[in-house]
């Protein structure tokens, strides 16, 4: 009978995740390590889920660095997915096994008798907790602050007020479409636009257009919604007479409008 590495959870800052290199291990990486740059392309991703851990350490106290990423089971199991590898699958139900059994073991244990001790589990689990949403809140502040300086720059260069250019509609709301189709998606759907002068960086003036922002993400998610998922990472859509995409609509989170 075969072996396998089996997952363990590893305690950080007071929840259980997987480390990095065991996932790519039960995966059957060739090398474990080039887990982690699948890890870094989605790390924005990633954060969606929750904090993604990572952690600096040098083997044997020698060399430079290494990132060692330390994942939630929702995070675990995007990575499996992306992994692509023959048994993703497994090991995501594994995944699941794990936690579950893990909850299980934890539902069985006895209540904190203490209530001197009760309370102090209690403060820390909520400090923990503290921590972590204030993590999120400054994410979330450093993205309001990127769009805004997106919004200037759009100002600066001539962009309408409300509207965006091509190149930051995509940015702001391609969610993983290539350019090519998410403007294709955009102009059969008539998503309004808007002619102006770009002032490029080296002078130059160049006659263009940009979206109407509101309308955007509305149209994006229709697109989405009427394509079909004809293979794993492939689609096609009715709206581009059949013609197929990259793309997995289950793994992706479709864009918010705007906010007023």
């Amino acid at each position: 009978m075969e072996s396998r590495n089996t997952l363990t959870l590893t305690p950080v800052n007071g929840e259980l995740r997987i480390r990095d290199i065991d996932l790519a291990e039960r995966l059957g990486f060739a090398d474990p390590r080039m887990i982690r740059k699948l890890i870094k392309s989605n790390s924005e991703k990633l954060n969606e889920f929750s904090i993604l851990y990572a952690v600096e350490k040098k083997h044997g106290g020698v060399g430079r660095p290494a990132t060692e990423y330390y994942l939630d089971r929702k995070q675990s199991i995007f990575i499996c997915m992306k992994s692509e590898t023959a048994n993703a699958f497994e090991v995501q139900f594994e995944i699941v096994e794990v936690y579950d059994a893990h909850l299980t073991n934890r539902a069985a244990q006895p209540a904190v008798a203490d209530p001197v001790l009760a309370a102090l589990v209690h403060g820390l689990v909520e400090i923990d907790r503290l921590k972590q949403q204030q993590v999120l809140i400054t994410r979330k502040t450093e993205q309001l602050e990127s769009r805004v300086e997106h919004v200037e720059l759009q100002h600066r260069n001539g962009v309408p007020k409300g509207y965006l250019s091509r190149s930051q509609a995509h940015v702001l709301y391609g969610i993983g479409l290539s350019a090519e189709v998410f403007h294709l998606a955009l102009h059969r759907l008539e998503v309004p636009t808007t002619p102006y002068i770009h002032h490029a960086e080296d002078g130059n003036e160049v006659a263009t257009y940009g979206y109407l922002e509101s309308d955007i993400a509305a149209a994006v998610q229709t697109f989405l919604d009427d394509a079909i998922q004809a293979t794993r990472y492939m689609c096609e859509s009715p709206l581009l007479e059949g013609k197929r995409f990259r793309y997995n609509k289950s793994t992706v989170t479709r864009p918010n409008p705007p906010q007023q």
